[in-house]
């Protein structure tokens, strides 16, 4: 620095977890003339850019505004573009102008919807969420993507009373978690009645799941159902981290929670039906009967709940 002009950088080399690392990040830039220029990049092993980020804010009036440089945006080493005239305007409330960022058939969209001025819209259209994700790299096969699929809807969020406030509908297609199916999944949530309100379903690999519910600040604030027609074992095996392996069958089932994380009150019951598969910690296939859990309460109930492994050998559970 001297007394005219700032220069920063900070560079993350590597940080990792388990099988999953994230590395080679810089941020670097320059505060001149009442200007800050700010850069974010990420390389590959090749020197090459795999995110590139830049963008330049000033001070104007009793605001500041934050333009993203046009042509100067990739993700996931794909050139992404952005209205040259792009601002956001940060004041007593947030303007947005021209702010469309694409990439062939995807968009991001920020603005400022008419029926609410105040408020913030994002606007997302066929966006594919490993452009986002692929930041983050799987150490033991780098073919594994974290998550992909597909993301459209909107999310708006304002302040009202000084209290943050949103409402979204989003719809997320073909979703892979680990490169393993896990279906499709949509959601809608507000937090305009003083509480969380939202729904949802699952679709799509033969799934067939709804859900809906709320979370207030009271002393019970669960309530929540669920409705499980199919929900097929290979997609829970999506999210085991490999603990779980050739899966067969699905769960149905209704369940509902209410009360609070110390005193829960669960009601329903799930049955397992053609359930088969594989524990990779064990080592061992196991086979489950057409039989069910229930919940009542705080009580789980068992009807001559059997399993059996790949060698014939099997156990029951019978009993609350």
């Amino acid at each position: 620095a001297n007394n005219r002009q700032l220069d920063y950088e900070l560079n993350l080399e590597r940080v990792s977890y388990q099988d999953y690392l994230l590395k080679n990040i810089a941020l670097y830039g320059q505060a001149e003339n009442d200007t800050l220029t700010n850069t974010f990049q990420q390389l590959n092993d090749n020197e090459e850019l795999n995110y590139f980020i830049e963008a330049i804010s000033y001070k104007s009036n009793d605001a500041v505004i934050l333009k993203f440089l046009n042509d100067n945006v990739i993700l996931d080493q794909q050139k992404w573009k952005i209205n040259a005239k792009n601002e956001l305007i940060f004041g007593q409330n947030t303007e947005v102008k021209n702010f469309k960022l694409s990439h062939k058939n995807e968009t991001i969209q920020i603005s400022n919807p008419e029926e609410n001025p105040t408020a913030l819209k994002f606007d997302f259209n066929g966006l594919k969420l490993e452009n986002l994700l692929n930041l983050v790299e799987n150490t033991k096969n780098d073919s594994i993507e974290l998550l992909t699929g597909m993301l459209n809807g909107t999310t708006n969020i304002w302040t009202k009373n000084e209290n943050f406030q949103f409402e979204a509908d989003l719809q997320l297609d073909s979703l892979y978690f680990l490169s393993q199916p896990a279906g499709n999944l949509s959601i809608s949530a507000n937090n305009a009645s003083n509480l969380i309100a939202f729904s949802g379903a699952i679709t799509g690999y033969e799934n067939d799941v709804t859900f809906e519910g709320n979370y207030s600040d009271s002393a019970s604030p669960f309530d929540f159902s669920l409705n499980i027609k199919k929900l097929q074992l290979r997609t829970l095996e999506s999210f085991s981290f490999e603990q779980l392996k050739e899966s067969e069958g699905y769960l149905s089932g209704n369940v509902s929670l209410k009360g609070s994380a110390e005193n829960p009150v669960i009601i329903g019951a799930i049955k397992l039906n053609n359930a088969k598969l594989r524990s990779t910690y064990l080592n061992s296939y196991y086979t489950f009967g057409n039989d069910k859990i229930t919940f009542q309460k705080n009580t789980l109930s068992f009807n001559q709940f059997t399993v059996k492994d790949s060698t014939g050998n099997s156990f029951s559970i019978d009993g609350n």
